[in-house]
């Protein structure tokens, strides 16, 4: 094999090496069993990989989204709990006959012991007032023709909506954050980016919140489902493709713009110069393809004439 197919298979190899690396490392807990006490009222639970006499919970995570609890003393099963993990979240919760629990926690990963702590950072328990009662909807779907877009609970979107008065006195309203649930016609937010325009106002003005790192300072937004004008979400596929690629040519130009120093009196140094600088050109390219498709744009209602437009549909 001459050096330019093993330079190639040794690219490919590394950009391997660094869009596994680049995987959520969450994944770890559906892999392994843990153990623990599950006090749900607990601000914080703690997921240890060692079995001691402190702990009276074995738990497994399924693949399939189900919460898996063995009691250490009894031997039973409690398998009424659900899951899905989103990015360094996790939401737990279970439907019964008289209630409805919905509990939210940041991951925190301990890397001595290799233990997880799951941080409380918004719950909300529903208690049924009759049996018939229909629990708040964690998914909706938005629709136009034959095209179909599903969201579930703790998907990142930003809503966009406009309360209108009687003479143009109208505000925006735009939120970013995780949807938590369409409760009574309202769709509720987590939101960690809050923008309001008052159009009525003769200077107009924006005003901003945000909220990008401190969890305690969430705020939840509740918006009418009838004044939604538009939903953007990511294209999921695109952005973890062009996030491998773009974690993938730096490391390459990381590990080839060395080399080319090194080797530079020889021809390996050109062709490794020629690696650096075309993963060095790759990378404006790929951040400016991020930024102009990872958006998805959902319109729920338009002043224009004869346009389609997307209708929401949920469990009620």
């Amino acid at each position: 094999m001459n050096f330019h197919k093993k330079l190639f298979f040794f690219s490919l190899l590394l950009s391997f090496t660094f869009s596994t690396k680049a995987q959520n490392r969450n994944k770890d807990l559906v892999a392994n069993t843990w153990y623990g006490n599950c006090n749900f009222n607990s601000d914080t639970l703690k997921l240890s990989r060692i079995n001691t006499n402190n702990y009276a919970w074995q738990i497994n995570f399924s693949p399939e989204g189900k919460l898996v609890l063995l009691n250490l003393k009894t031997k039973q099963k409690n398998t009424s709990y659900f899951y899905k993990i989103q990015k360094s979240t996790i939401g737990i919760y279970y439907d019964t006959k008289d209630s409805l629990v919905d509990l939210n926690y940041l991951i925190l990963k301990n890397k001595k012991n290799q233990s997880f702590e799951l941080v409380n950072y918004y719950g909300m328990r529903y208690k049924k007032k009759r049996k018939q009662d229909t629990p708040p909807a964690n998914t909706f779907t938005l629709s136009k023709g034959k095209k179909n877009k599903s969201f579930e609970k703790l998907d990142e979107i930003t809503v966009f909506r406009m309360k209108k008065g009687l003479r143009h006195d109208s505000i925006e309203i735009i939120s970013k954050g995780t949807f938590q649930e369409i409760r009574s016609d309202t769709l509720i937010l987590n939101a960690f980016q809050f923008s309001e325009h008052n159009f009525y106002k003769r200077y107009p003005d924006t005003n901003h919140y945000f909220s990008e790192t401190l969890f305690d300072t969430l705020i939840q937004i509740k918006t009418p489902i009838k004044e939604i004008t538009k939903i953007q979400a990511q294209r999921e596929g695109l952005v973890r493709t062009v996030n491998t690629l773009a974690i993938s040519a730096l490391g390459v130009f990381f590990v080839s713009f060395p080399l080319a120093i090194t080797v530079k009196s020889s021809d390996y140094g050109a062709t490794f110069g020629q690696i650096a600088a075309y993963s060095a050109l790759s990378i404006p390219v790929i951040v400016s393809v991020n930024m102009l498709f990872s958006k998805q744009n959902f319109e729920l209602s338009t002043s224009e004439k004869n346009k389609d437009v997307w209708r929401m549909t949920y469990k009620k």
